[in-house]
């Protein structure tokens, strides 16, 4: 409630400014401010002359004069409170802040800071009901202020008020129409309660009242709002409006808008609504390489998004794709150490569920054409590796049929092909050997040449050990 010039030792209060006393009507109030305003020149000495007119304007108006009375009386106790209540605030403790400034409005009712903090600690303990009585009081005093509209209608929305905050937002626009920040925030807020058609069709009938700096902002916005909502028939109005615009002027607006927009959803995690705007814009801004590259980006990010969520693709593959795209975000031990993950996961899939791999593979080869072109080389290597496993699987199928083959033999490739802790392995492994000891030498050696000449990829299962058995 401090005003400038009063306090400093000439003139303490707007009464002494205007050279009236305390209990002065109106009319006399109306009477010294003209009288002074004659005497004091706008242009030699603009300063006085605005410090005449603000304490006019704070007397002529009965409410803000009853306020200003009651500073008077109570300025010291106000001060205080105001700043107990601030720092208060600022230590978290929000249930005392609330209490202390609200002694405030007991003496000030309309006081606009003080209530606007209590609103705000109100929203910091989650009592929303109560946060938005008193930005509600704020906005029936105080509508010029676009910034309690906006706070309102989130308060509501958190609240799940949706009615509600549809309603501060309209009531919002019989003030701020013409305020191009309120309107902005306004399409935000339309946006996520997906009243798009609401929230285009009033920007769109603004744009041509902004100056040429606002109007890129708004058709930012508009195409924001255009590709959220899918609607492709808005994208391309909004995109033909705004690029014819920017060639009549020769500017580069459409470009950086555009491409601002674009990278905005691309960083926001909206991969679909980013990788839906650069195609559009390909038409526009052909062979640009920063949009080709945001393209391929969107397509990548946007094809990962919906391979999550494919119940056909293997978690190894998915793992794999996550690493690929987010392990720039680790530290270097976190991404070497997550790179061996993915790879053993990798491994263990192609040895033990290569025909799961493969149909995985091939999957993402058709639904996923950016992912699968950026990881071609790798795909191919895993699915030449499944075909070779897969031919071992079919193999094993064929020798567990094959009635020239000793059981331990038998049991020594069902081992390599099984997938169990090393411990478990190295338990049977010794059982094997045992079993093999109990065989006639002649009797291993023809079950060994067998799965040699006649299973050649379970003989490579581990060739060292079977040359050994072969040699004795």
């Amino acid at each position: 409630m401090s005003i400038k010039g009063i306090g400093d030792g000439t003139i303490s209060t707007h009464y002494e400014r205007l050279k009236i006393k305390e209990n002065a009507t109106q009319k006399e109030i109306k009477q010294a401010y003209f009288t002074l305003i004659r005497q004091v020149s706008n242009e030699v000495n603009q300063e006085e002359f605005q410090l005449v007119r603000e304490s006019y304007e704070v007397l002529s108006d009965l409410d803000k004069k009853a306020h200003y009375d009651q500073f008077l009386l109570y300025g010291n106790d106000i001060e205080h409170l105001n700043e107990l209540g601030e720092r208060l605030y600022m230590e978290g403790d929000y249930e005392e802040a609330i209490r202390q400034l609200k002694k405030i409005l007991l003496i000030i009712p309309g006081a606009e800071n003080p209530r606007h903090l209590i609103a705000r600690a109100y929203h910091r303990l989650g009592d929303y009901p109560n946060t938005s009585k008193h930005l509600n009081k704020l906005i029936d005093v105080y509508f010029n202020n676009s910034v309690y509209f906006i706070e309102a209608a989130y308060v509501y929305l958190k609240d799940a008020k949706v009615l509600e905050a549809k309603g501060i937002l309209v009531k919002g626009l019989t003030h701020h129409s013409e305020n191009l920040e309120y309107l902005m925030e306004y399409c935000d807020l339309m946006m996520e309660m997906q009243e798009y058609h609401q929230a285009f069709t009033l920007l769109f009938e603004k744009v041509g009242t902004f100056s040429e700096v606002q109007k890129s902002l708004v058709y930012g916005k508009l195409i924001e709002v255009s590709v959220k909502s899918r609607n492709k028939k808005s994208l391309e109005q909004v995109l033909r409006q705004f690029w014819y615009e920017a060639q009549k002027s020769s500017s580069r607006e459409f470009e950086d808008r555009s491409l601002q927009t674009a990278n905005k959803l691309f960083d926001k995690g909206d991969y679909e609504a980013a990788y839906h705007l650069t195609q559009s814009l390909g038409s526009f801004l052909p062979n640009h390489a920063g949009l080709n590259q945001l393209k391929n980006d969107a397509a990548a990010f946007y094809e990962f998004d919906s391979m999550v969520n494919h119940t056909k693709i293997i978690p190894a593959l998915k793992r794999y794709f996550m690493y690929y795209l987010f392990s720039h975000e680790l530290d270097e031990h976190e991404a070497h150490k997550q790179k061996d993950e993915v790879f053993d996961g990798l491994e263990l899939s192609y040895r033990y569920e290569p025909r799961e791999m493969e149909k995985s593979i091939k999957i993402i080869k058709i639904k996923y054409p950016t992912l699968a072109l950026e990881r071609e080389k790798l795909l191919n290597q895993f699915l030449n590796l499944c075909y070779n496993s897969i031919q071992t699987h079919t193999q094993y199928e064929q020798l567990k049929r094959d009635s020239r083959v000793i059981e331990p033999i038998f049991r020594l490739v069902a081992l390599y092909l099984s997938n169990v802790e090393q411990s478990e392995r190295t338990f049977y492994f010794n059982e094997i050997l045992d079993a093999l000891s109990e065989e006639t030498i002649r009797d291993v050696e023809y079950s060994v040449l067998i799965v040699k000449r006649d299973y050649i990829s379970l003989y490579e299962l581990n060739t060292q050990f079977f040359d050994q058995l072969l040699n004795g």
